[in-house]
């Protein structure tokens, strides 16, 4: 019985790493919302830690991001969503563990520790070198991280709440 759950997981996260997959590939070619569809992504890891455990979820995080490496290597959304948005559901689990205060500290410092790689990566890999505007970048991605953290923990109580018995992936990995 045991081996027949473990199965169905990984079905099922085989499932939702493709899922978000295709969703990184339409963020990129449509270029303009690539932060938009790397947030949609990162959706699917909040799915997976609800119903498969935070073990699944990081399973998913890490085949969602190589098939990103390989697939879409030249599209900025991928190093986007490796190291910030697709992890950020996990970090945001264990750093909730915490108390509130050191929580948001926490969450805070890795959000604007994944910015400055990315602003380095983006000089180095992807060529751009826009100096003027680096902290006004800086202070909006901040207030966009905490609209995208709320974002996040409110779809995750949406689910839970009203989405997750209509979709019965519980009963389908217990039987």
């Amino acid at each position: 019985m045991k081996n027949q759950i473990t199965v169905k997981k990984m079905v099922l996260s085989a499932i939702l790493a493709s899922l978000g997959v295709v969703i990184l590939w339409l963020g990129g070619m449509l270029g303009d919302l690539d932060l938009t569809f790397a947030a949609f992504a990162s959706m699917v890891i909040v799915l997976s830690i609800i119903e498969m455990g935070i073990k699944y979820a990081i399973l998913v995080y890490a085949v969602t991001s190589a098939l990103c490496l390989v697939l879409f290597p030249a599209y900025f959304i991928t190093p986007m969503y490796i190291l910030c948005v697709g992890c950020y559901p996990v970090v945001k689990f264990f750093c909730e563990k915490l108390p509130r205060v050191f929580s948001y500290i926490c969450k805070l410092l890795f959000a604007n520790s994944m910015l400055l790689l990315l602003i380095f990566i983006g000089r180095k890999v992807f060529g751009i070198e826009e100096e003027t505007m680096i902290w006004l970048l800086l202070i909006l991605a901040n207030v966009a991280f905490v609209l995208f953290d709320y974002a996040v923990g409110g779809l995750a109580v949406l689910y839970n709440g009203k989405i997750r018995k209509k979709l019965g992936i519980q009963k389908m990995l217990k039987k």
